[in-house]
């Protein structure tokens, strides 16, 4: 089996290919062909789905010279049965874990059930049945764990694999080691000399450097083109050979042999991937993923590339004995495949058929050291892996190698090594080097799909944690977080950190109980050891229940979501993704120009304009600056009750942006949050206390300007500014307050308006109406705006989004169907939906619920915006 390394030790540069030459040319033709289908590699197996994928019917006839001997595997019978038993072993050992995973999480919920003293209440007549299962489990476990305990029964037969080297450590070298070897010194010599702690790799070569099938077939045609052409040169009697009839239907037929399984397997993985993707059953994921392992295990162990994290692998030298049989072998082959295989193996025609052999033996070794790049200097450090290759090598070998890079011999190692590691390589390689570099630089987490499942949860929930991939802590400071933060007092961990994009999930239980708010509890206690860690200003932690939708099994035993801390980088610029300074100074010039704007409008269009015919543009603005610090007023309080909220619960805020509306002016405004907040119920305070303060500032202004509106005369009134009516209609609250005030026909109700009635009011009485529009449409759920804030508060993340989908469409109705004669709501709710549909950034506890008292304010705000958004009837 060939070798895919990617290494970045000691100042090596990824990635290294080694591919068996009866297979070069297959992957070189597929790659001249259709070396653009490598830019649509899916992350999952990328390099070896696009070599099946382009490879159908792509080959070039004129270099078939060394596909002659693809690979088709002849296993013994000895062989055979060692593998099932391997196989067979293995299967046991899967299903006794299954088994015990199972059995722990029965016993799991039974016992969450008999702790949960509510549901016992309700259930008091199930509890013996629930001891006695729990009894009978816990004897299960104990006997399925002596018997895991047991030693599994081994073949005694020796059988040795493809090729699945497994790195040890690697022993360091001597520096006298590492000098100049003469060529004097034997190859066993040599071999003494490298590391032997790393497990001796024996790769499989056909005796007669053919598989035994190919044979049956070259064999007839080379000896008839030798019978036939004997006054043809060499060359020619090659050429023949490679364009035989006979040899382009065994080539086809043979590639579509190496493709097909592969390519149903790969499609099946998908599938497989789709249905795991969607089921709900933890048991029926379980099933999936063992498929899933099996058909990975397949294409790993047949595909024509595997994976490595080092250039040096431990090939065992090949025997006198079986150098001289394969020789003997090779010698009784018609003249023609003799040629044929001193050319795969890169020797001239008169070249010797022993080091030929040892060349195929070892092919994958030299591959390795042909593409190493050392960037920079070439020191002691970065040379000692390439060395303790070469040293494995026989002497013939590397000789062979120095003379291909211009070299005497390889007397001379570091000389040896310096021109490896420093002169072009074949264009070839190299090109198919870029290509794996490039399909093989996504992380490998990304292709798994327990990663895949979790994380497209915390992209929909959690997107502001999503973002921090590019801050991911590494694997060292989270085993110091387990170590140093988190104990058994405050949180039961109850498996390995899981990869999620962002960060990580440590599941478990909180060991803080019978308190009120025990997440918070928690939370102050892991903060407080953070605080004083080394980690302090690298990672951040919050508490969070599980966003993957409860299985049916969790579902049947009424189990909750699993309470999960989120580990992650600290980035609070990256979590946030606050617009920039140039771009919120924009907006907010913007907003304020369309405020005075809608502020100088309803002075330009009131009904009795004749008053201000020959008025000047100054007597003009200033008569529309009262309007215009009216709405500035509510704007001001609102901010002022976010900023008080934020105080009080520790957390920073961004400047705010002011939203420009056609319809009212102001639209509201962003108060982003720079920092977390530590709990749901600071969230709701932070979220509900800008909108209660605009509402009373607004309902302040609106008293007092109606009342002023009241007292004037209709030669006073005519100085005032104006709005049309079908804009105070649409508040149902701001509506009945003026028709209250100036009576009952003021907004002539029941009657039919014409398109340009307009009322004049006081400029507070301007500012007040429309400061109460603008926070009633700050309550409404959508994305992180103070309602959405609410919702997540209230409902939690799911609930958020069930319910801002809902407000969503039924705004977009009312609009769309001409229900909103103003369009205000249409108009704020696509902007939601285009530039603030995410959530908030999570608070640092999301576990614990609101109290009463703040569900209350929560339903009361519900009303207040529905009286003052619901039209007029």
């Amino acid at each position: 089996m060939p070798l895919l390394s990617a290494n970045n030790k000691g100042g090596l540069r990824a990635c290294y290919i080694t591919c068996p030459m009866k297979y070069f040319n297959i992957f070189l033709a597929a790659l001249v062909w259709q070396s653009e289908a490598f830019s649509t590699l899916s992350r999952y197996h990328a390099f070896r789905q696009s070599f099946f994928d382009c490879s159908v019917g792509k080959r070039s006839p004129g270099r078939l010279g060394r596909i002659c001997s693809s690979p088709v595997e002849v296993e013994t019978a000895e062989d055979q049965v060692a593998s099932f038993r391997r196989e067979a072993d293995r299967m046991r050992k899967e299903a006794e874990t299954l088994e015990r995973e199972l059995l722990l999480r029965k016993i799991e919920a039974i016992q969450q059930k008999l702790s949960n003293q509510a549901w016992m209440q309700k259930n008091a007549d199930k509890q013996e049945d629930l001891e006695r299962e729990l009894t009978f489990l816990q004897k299960g476990l104990e006997s399925s764990g002596s018997s895991a305990s047991a030693p599994a029964s081994t073949s005694t037969s020796a059988v040795q694999p493809k090729f699945t080297p497994q790195f040890a450590e690697t022993q360091v070298v001597e520096e006298k080691d590492l000098a100049s070897t003469k060529g004097g010194e034997s190859s066993s010599s040599t071999i003494q000399r490298v590391d032997s702690t790393r497990p001796q790799v024996t790769p499989e070569t056909p005796p007669r450097g053919f598989d035994e099938e190919d044979l049956e077939v070259y064999i007839p045609v080379a000896e008839k083109i030798q019978a036939g052409m004997t006054n043809a040169t060499t060359a020619e009697k090659l050429a023949a050979f490679r364009e035989a009839p006979e040899l382009q239907d065994y080539f086809q037929q043979k590639i579509q042999k190496m493709l097909v399984k592969p390519m149903e397997d790969m499609r099946r993985l998908e599938e497989l991937k789709g249905e795991y993707l969607q089921s709900v059953s933890k048991v029926e994921k379980m099933n999936i993923k063992r498929e899933m392992e099996a058909i990975e295990k397949t294409i790993e162990a047949d595909g024509p590339f595997s994976y490595s994290d080092s250039i040096f692998i431990n090939i065992a030298p090949i025997s006198e004995q079986e150098l001289t049989k394969r020789v003997a072998a090779i010698d009784a082959l018609p003249a023609l495949l003799k040629v044929l295989y001193k050319q795969r193996v890169g020797l001239a025609e008169d070249g010797d058929i022993s080091l030929g052999i040892q060349l195929d033996h070892y092919e994958q070794q030299v591959q390795l050291l042909e593409q190493i790049r050392i960037e920079g200097a070439v020191t002691d450090e970065n040379k000692e892996e390439p060395m303790q290759a070469l040293l494995s090598l026989p002497v013939p070998v590397r000789d062979h190698l120095a003379q291909k890079y211009g070299l005497e011999d390889s007397s001379d190692l570091n000389r040896l090594v310096e021109s490896l590691t420093t002169m072009d390589k074949d264009v070839e390689w190299s090109a198919i080097q870029k290509l794996v570099i490039a399909s093989s630089a996504s992380n490998e987490d990304y292709d798994d799909i327990d990663f895949i499942d979790r994380s497209r949860y915390v992209e929909e929930f959690y997107p502001s944690l999503a973002r921090l991939e590019e801050v991911l802590p590494p694997l060292e400071d989270v085993e110091l977080f387990l170590g140093e933060v988190l104990d058994s007092r405050s949180f039961m961990v109850r498996s390995r950190p899981e990869r999620v994009v962002g960060g990580y999930y440590i599941r478990g239980y909180n060991s803080i109980s019978g308190e009120e708010d025990p997440g918070t509890r928690l939370v102050e206690r892991l903060s407080a050891k953070l605080a004083s860690s080394e980690l302090r200003d690298r990672i951040q932690f919050f508490f969070i229940n599980d966003p993957e939708p409860l299985s049916d099994e969790d579902f049947e035993m009424e189990n909750g979501p699993d309470q999960i801390i989120f580990l992650t980088g600290k980035d609070d610029d990256l979590m946030t993704n606050n617009a920039d300074g140039l771009t919120k100074a924009g907006v907010n010039i913007l907003g304020l120009s369309v405020m005075f704007l809608f502020s100088y409008l309803t002075v330009e269009l009131r009904p009795y304009n004749q008053v201000f015919e020959n008025a000047s543009p100054a007597d003009m603005i200033g008569a529309a600056l009262p309007v215009f610090f009216s709405l500035l007023t509510v704007q001001v309080a609102h901010e002022v009750g976010h900023k008080i909220a934020a105080m009080q619960g520790n957390m920073t805020t961004g400047f705010p942006t002011i939203l420009p509306s056609v319809a009212t002016g102001l639209g509201g405004a962003i108060t982003p949050l720079r920092s977390p907040p530590p709990s749901v119920k600071a969230l709701f305070d932070f979220a509900a206390s800008g909108p209660l303060a605009g509402f009373l500032a607004s309902l302040t202004l609106l008293i007092f300007g109606l009342a002023e509106t009241s007292t004037l005369d209709i030669s006073s009134s005519q100085t005032l500014p104006a709005l049309p009516i079908s804009l105070l209609k649409s508040s149902a609250l701001g509506g009945e307050m003026i028709e209250i005030f100036l009576g009952s026909g003021a907004l002539m109700s029941g009657a039919a308006l014409p398109p340009d009635a307009m009322l004049s009011l006081h400029p507070a009485a301007v500012g007040g109406f429309i400061g109460l529009v603008t926070n009633a449409l700050a309550l409404l759920p959508l994305g992180n705006t103070d309602g959405g804030r609410i919702a997540v508060s209230m409902f939690g993340r799911r609930g958020t989004y069930v319910v801002s989908t809902a407000t969503s469409v039924l705004l977009c109705s009312i609009g769309l169907f001409g229900f909103d004669q103003m369009n205000a709501l249409l108009t704020y709710t696509l902007f939601s939906i285009l530039w603030q549909r995410e959530l908030e950034i999570p608070a640092i506890n999301e576990v614990d619920q609101l109290d009463f008292v703040r569900g209350l304010v929560g339903i009361g705000m519900t009303f207040l915006v529905l009286l003052t958004l619901l039209p007029m009837l």
